[in-house]
């Protein structure tokens, strides 16, 4: 299918020409209205369909994304609100193709918040901090895995139980065996603090206090060189942004320097710096006449002195969500934000491709009339593909949008429509591979009254070079044993291969409906493909066509004919009484299911009075050929019920008997 999505969004993206902050078309070859390509230059990202992290029916947010090297192991973070707020990992060992089952990470009976993830560039060394909250107090807790995410070591607390300690972050050395983690902590005043670990996190240093002692220092940010050798830190006190660094692997630390000074009202500070740690970069938004104005500066020295800071957003008006992405040597930095117009909020960057000594002029990513807001930013170690997520709201709905550059932020293709038309599609976090070749963007979505964590993957492709046409060119022969099987508003299509290709091999083949002209197109050596949106109780027959060089051929024979039919939903509902149980006072349990299949098995599960949770029952319910089933036990008490299936995939609403 994912060939097949491929295939379908190139064709329609030739037709459809769409303008630089224009919301594109959905592309409905594939039914999936989240697949789309853009062209950037002679290359094309390919988008798969959006994941679904976390459940429905519960909250879920503080979504973070980190990748590895390569893109092939992705790991997603995130906090689910339940009866406590819990950390959860979720990680994909192939690009983002298919996810473990969630795990969590905090406590039950904690509210844990603002987790921050680290990978290694191998991706089998991860890290997690987060705020766990209990009775008042908040404190940082640190979780690892060693073997990609396969398995997670017990949490362990970085900061004790005796003062608050908020905005973690965390960073890894390139092989894993570096971390290190900042925060600030209540202790009379907010004390910025660090710990480092050089055993993948198995152990951990004693907390050093970066800020100068009785003054304040807030959300923290950190940054490693690959190796974990240099490191720079970052904070605000709200008047000025304060770095300090080190360049024996946390070891010790130098003192502290002013990078933004004397504006007051400095917030969401940043820090980035290049493999080597002598060219570094840090912004942040700074209240300026009335308006918060995105800032950035630059040090070429390893952070011991620091350029002036730039106005990097016009002044007059709001600015907001700055976010910074640097290339591996440093030279090519890129800044997003979003500034208000004064009517909406569009979406902003500017690039630098020396370092952070001049910047290139305001690009805008979203048009007029619509807000759009949070954006995040990525790039290849080369700073050559730049990738900028954002969310666009337009009256009811919102839409998660992303924005590509080929040539380091010089130009940029036009939008992408990564999620769309739910209520909110927002607050993207996007990662991506050092090569440039996959980024996944993670986003907050809601569904129904539940809002979820989804994650989409893309895939940089270069397309097929043209095929030198012979003279003159013969297109293949027609497919052959063409055969259908219907499905619900779809149909399973296959076919034989042409026994004759013609002039060049066979790329393509079309499988076209007979009413409605449906098609589904999947590329050689590929014999089956699925045609949706195929209208339940129509009896429909399919051609197929095999595409080359010299053009499509023949249609085939028809299949069969095949009628789609709608799928039948399990479910389970019972009713309860009260009655006679053997001679003494019972309750009596009835229910109907539906698409359990025969001889199904249900066992009943009860609560009490004075119980906390539900207990599965000894009884195993034996459901019938017309779906029924009656289960009965002795007890005079008050009682809630419900009943499930053997592997507790699916369960009936809960009875209270009494």
């Amino acid at each position: 299918m994912r060939v097949t999505s491929r295939l379908a969004a190139v064709v329609a993206v030739a037709l459809v020409p769409v303008a630089p902050w224009a919301v594109p078309t959905a592309v409905s070859a594939t039914q999936h209205g989240s697949v789309e390509v853009r062209s950037t230059s002679s290359t094309y990202w390919v988008w798969d369909d959006t994941v679904a992290q976390s459940p429905l029916g519960q909250s879920a947010s503080d979504h973070q994304i980190a990748v590895s090297a390569d893109g092939q192991v992705q790991t997603a973070a995130w906090s689910q609100q339940g009866t406590w707020f819990i950390i959860y990992t979720r990680t994909s060992r192939d690009g983002g193709a298919t996810w473990d089952t969630a795990v969590a990470q905090s406590r039950p009976g904690y509210q844990g918040t603002a987790p921050s993830l680290a990978v290694s560039s191998s991706g089998q060394v991860q890290g997690v901090t987060w705020t766990d909250g209990f009775a008042g107090v908040k404190i940082v807790r640190f979780a690892r895995t060693t073997n990609g995410g396969v398995s997670w070591d017990d949490s362990v607390a970085l900061t004790p139980m005796t003062s608050n300690a908020e905005s973690p972050r965390l960073a890894v050395s390139s092989d894993g065996s570096v971390m290190s983690a900042v925060w600030s902590r209540l202790s009379t005043n907010w004390r910025v603090e660090t710990r480092r670990s050089i055993t993948s996190g198995g152990t951990w240093d004693d907390s050093i206090h970066l800020n100068t002692p009785g003054t304040n220092g807030f959300t923290p940010w950190i940054a490693l060189t690959p190796s974990g050798a240099r490191q720079a830190a970052l904070w605000t006190t709200y008047n000025d942004a304060i770095a300090r660094e080190s360049s024996n692997t946390a070891s010790s630390w130098d003192d502290s320097v002013v990078v933004g000074p004397n504006g007051g009202n400095l917030f969401d500070p940043q820090i980035a710096m290049s493999s080597d740690g002598l060219l570094q970069m840090a912004a942040w938004r700074r209240l300026i006449s009335g308006y918060y104005v995105i800032q950035v500066t630059a040090s070429s020295d390893g952070g011991a002195t620091w350029l002036p800071p730039v106005n990097l957003s016009v002044t007059g008006g709001e600015a907001q969500s700055p976010q910074i992405a640097m290339s591996a040597d440093g030279r090519v930095q890129t800044v997003a934000w979003a500034r208000n117009d004064g009517s909406h909020y569009i979406v902003q960057s500017r690039t630098s491709s020396d370092g952070g000594s001049t910047w290139g002029a305001v690009v805008e990513h979203s048009g007029p009339g619509s807000n759009s807001q949070n954006p995040a930013v990525a790039m290849s170690s080369d700073g050559v593909r730049q990738s900028i997520a954002f969310s666009t709201n337009t009256g009811a709905v919102s839409d998660l949008i992303v924005r590509t550059s080929g040539d380091s932020g010089a130009s940029w293709d036009d939008t992408v429509t990564v999620a769309r038309n739910a209520r909110q599609n927002a607050d993207p976090r996007i990662a991506m591979s050092q090569d440039g070749t996959s980024q996944t963007v993670v986003f907050r979505a809601e569904v129904g009254a539940s809002t979820i964590i989804q994650s989409a993957t893309a895939t940089w492709v270069a397309p097929p070079s043209p095929p030198v046409p012979p003279a003159p060119p013969v297109p293949a022969s027609a497919p052959t044993s063409v055969r259908a099987e219907a499905g619900d508003t779809s149909a399973a299509v296959e076919w034989i291969a042409p026994a004759f290709t013609g002039s060049y091999p066979i790329t393509t083949y079309m499988a076209t409906a007979s009413a409605g002209g449906r098609v589904c197109l999947v590329a050689s050596p590929a014999t089956r493909c699925e045609v949706t949106g195929l209208t339940n109780g129509v009896a429909y027959t399919f051609v197929v066509k095999a595409l080359t060089g010299a053009g499509w051929s023949m249609a085939s024979e028809p299949s069969n004919a095949v009628t789609p039919t709608p799928v039948v939903q399990p479910s389970i509902v019972i009713t309860g009484s009260r009655g006679d149980v053997q001679g003494g006072p019972g309750i009596l349990v009835s229910g109907t299911s539906t698409g359990l299949g025969i001889g199904a098995i249900l066992h009943p599960w009860t609560r009490f009075p004075g119980e906390v949770g539900f207990r599965q029952g000894i009884a195993k319910i034996l459901v019938s050929t017309e779906g029924t089933f009656e289960w009965q036990r002795r007890t005079g008490k008050r009682v809630s019920v419900y009943v499930q299936t053997a592997d507790r995939s699916l369960r009936s609403n809960p009875v209270t008997i009494r």
